[in-house]
Protein backbone atom coordinates (compact mmCIF):
# COMPACT_ATOMS: atom_id res chain seq x y z
CA UNK A 1 0.00 0.00 0.00
CA UNK A 2 1.13 3.37 -0.60
CA UNK A 3 2.06 6.39 1.02
CA UNK A 4 -0.75 8.84 1.39
CA UNK A 5 0.23 12.12 0.61
CA UNK A 6 -0.90 15.43 1.95
CA UNK A 7 -3.28 18.40 0.83
CA UNK A 8 -1.68 20.30 -2.18
CA UNK A 9 -2.71 23.71 -3.30
CA UNK A 10 -1.66 27.16 -1.17
CA UNK A 11 -2.51 26.68 2.32
CA UNK A 12 -3.31 30.71 2.64
CA UNK A 13 -5.10 31.70 -0.95
CA UNK A 14 -4.30 35.29 -1.89
CA UNK A 15 -1.48 34.98 0.70
CA UNK A 16 0.28 38.48 -0.09
CA UNK A 17 -2.67 40.34 -0.98
CA UNK A 18 -4.02 39.43 2.78
CA UNK A 19 -0.72 40.42 4.20
CA UNK A 20 -0.64 43.70 2.66
CA UNK A 21 -4.23 44.08 4.17
CA UNK A 22 -3.08 43.45 7.83
CA UNK A 23 -0.05 45.66 7.73
CA UNK A 24 -2.19 48.20 7.12
CA UNK A 25 -3.87 47.32 10.24
CA UNK A 26 -1.15 46.91 12.56
CA UNK A 27 1.01 49.64 13.88
CA UNK A 28 4.86 49.92 13.00
CA UNK A 29 6.10 47.46 15.36
CA UNK A 30 3.80 44.93 16.32
CA UNK A 31 4.68 41.50 18.07
CA UNK A 32 3.56 38.19 16.36
CA UNK A 33 0.89 37.99 18.88
CA UNK A 34 -0.83 40.64 17.37
CA UNK A 35 -0.53 39.95 14.12
CA UNK A 36 -2.04 36.51 14.60
CA UNK A 37 -4.76 37.98 16.85
CA UNK A 38 -5.72 40.16 13.92
CA UNK A 39 -5.34 38.41 11.08
CA UNK A 40 -7.53 35.37 13.17
CA UNK A 41 -10.34 38.55 13.54
CA UNK A 42 -9.55 39.75 10.22
CA UNK A 43 -9.33 36.40 8.06
CA UNK A 44 -11.19 33.76 10.15
CA UNK A 45 -11.52 31.26 6.96
CA UNK A 46 -7.99 31.71 6.40
CA UNK A 47 -6.72 30.83 9.65
CA UNK A 48 -9.33 27.84 9.92
CA UNK A 49 -8.05 26.52 6.79
CA UNK A 50 -4.51 26.93 8.38
CA UNK A 51 -5.32 24.73 11.78
CA UNK A 52 -7.45 22.10 8.83
CA UNK A 53 -3.98 21.68 7.03
CA UNK A 54 -1.88 20.98 10.07
CA UNK A 55 -4.55 18.93 11.23
CA UNK A 56 -4.07 16.54 7.30
CA UNK A 57 -0.33 16.58 8.31
CA UNK A 58 -0.57 15.10 11.34
CA UNK A 59 -3.06 12.46 10.84
CA UNK A 60 -1.27 11.81 7.43
CA UNK A 61 2.05 11.30 9.56
CA UNK A 62 3.12 8.13 10.94
CA UNK A 63 3.85 8.05 14.86
CA UNK A 64 6.87 9.24 15.97
CA UNK A 65 7.78 10.59 12.35
CA UNK A 66 7.04 14.06 11.47
CA UNK A 67 6.09 16.20 8.75
CA UNK A 68 6.94 19.38 6.93
CA UNK A 69 4.43 22.27 8.31
CA UNK A 70 4.66 23.53 11.74
CA UNK A 71 2.20 24.33 13.80
CA UNK A 72 -0.51 27.18 12.82
CA UNK A 73 1.35 29.58 14.75
CA UNK A 74 4.74 28.57 14.09
CA UNK A 75 3.55 28.74 10.77
CA UNK A 76 2.35 31.91 10.09
CA UNK A 77 5.08 33.74 12.57
CA UNK A 78 7.45 32.23 10.09
CA UNK A 79 5.47 33.43 6.35
CA UNK A 80 4.18 36.81 7.88
CA UNK A 81 7.42 37.69 9.70
CA UNK A 82 9.41 36.93 6.28
CA UNK A 83 6.54 39.35 4.31
CA UNK A 84 6.84 41.64 6.99
CA UNK A 85 10.23 42.15 7.30
CA UNK A 86 10.59 42.38 3.45
CA UNK A 87 8.09 45.25 3.04
CA UNK A 88 10.25 46.91 5.95
CA UNK A 89 8.34 46.04 8.87
CA UNK A 90 9.48 45.46 12.38
CA UNK A 91 8.02 42.22 13.67
CA UNK A 92 9.21 42.14 17.47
Amino acid sequence: MGRKHGPKGAVVPAKEKKFDELLLHLPETFTIEEAVATFKQMFPEDWDRIEKRYSQHERLTKPGKGHPMPPPKKWFANTFGQYAKKQGRDVL
